[in-house]
């Protein structure tokens, strides 16, 4: 899902994304509700956020997030975020989320 003039995906309920690349496009890589799994992924220089999150529990893991325009990941408090690296996104890796395990951010070998 490449350079999309919007969100590169935006998804309901229960969405399960595996190995894509969701980059170049004109708001956020990938819009989710609720419920979904996103694993070995590349979100890269997506203008707004590479992942939106905005209901409930998801897990993102061993993903990339590398030059979007917000934040690697803008998480909700059941965001669950694990083996991911982030880095050079302009917002920051990401807002709200609760880490389960390593996730690497810019230089350090750990995560605010």
């Amino acid at each position: 899902f490449l350079e999309n003039g919007s969100d590169g995906v935006d998804a309901g309920l229960e969405l399960q994304v595996y190995d894509t690349s969701l980059s170049g496009n004109g708001s956020d890589g990938l819009n989710l509700i609720h419920h979904g799994l996103v694993s070995n992924c590349l979100f890269n220089g997506n203008i707004d956020d590479g992942v939106d999150v905005a209901g409930l529990s998801v897990l993102i893991k061993d993903s990339l997030f590398t030059f979007n325009g917000g934040f690697g990941v803008e998480g909700t408090s059941t965001t669950v975020l694990a083996g991911n690296l982030f880095d050079n996104n302009t917002g920051g890796s990401f807002d709200t989320a609760v880490e389960l395990g390593s996730n690497f951010c810019d230089t350090n070998t750990t995560c605010p």
